[in-house]
């Protein structure tokens, strides 16, 4: 079931998401992240809160994340987001935060992302919901 896809987001930090010093406030890049995931289901023709009242959600089931380099104010970033369907009951979404005027490394996240059953409450196995064609139309 290994396949991947990638995807690209760009975008420029805005100045409210900047701390005193000057440097984004690092709960802010989780918020990037989540963006460029939500994009990636757009992008295959998936609305999230269609699915939501369809009893199916996506959601975050842990993130872990690498520090590398502070962005500031009107920096312009770009998200690549890797998806990984190795696994049976979730998505790994692999994803880096690149500077876009030198490239630089800022970030790396991986997050592994179950679809929460809402009647139940428990995972379902991708294969078995409506992100299943997520999987097959990976290249």
């Amino acid at each position: 079931m290994e396949k991947r896809k990638h995807y690209i987001v760009e975008l420029q930090v805005r100045d409210y998401e900047c701390d005193a010093q000057g440097r984004v406030n690092n709960a802010i890049f989780l918020q990037y992240f989540e963006h460029a995931r939500s994009q990636v289901f757009w992008e295959r023709g998936y609305s999230l809160s269609k699915l939501h009242f369809e009893n199916e959600d996506p959601v975050v089931a842990r993130i872990e994340v690498d520090y590398r380099q502070p962005l500031q104010a009107r920096d312009l970033v770009r998200i690549e987001t890797e998806l990984d369907f190795k696994k049976t009951y979730k998505i790994l979404f692999q994803q880096t935060l690149l500077k876009q005027s030198d490239a630089g490394y800022v970030l790396a996240a991986s997050a592994s992302v179950v679809v929460a059953v809402l009647k139940s409450g428990k995972p379902a196995k991708i294969a078995d919901t409506r992100l299943a064609s997520m999987i097959d139309s990976a290249t």
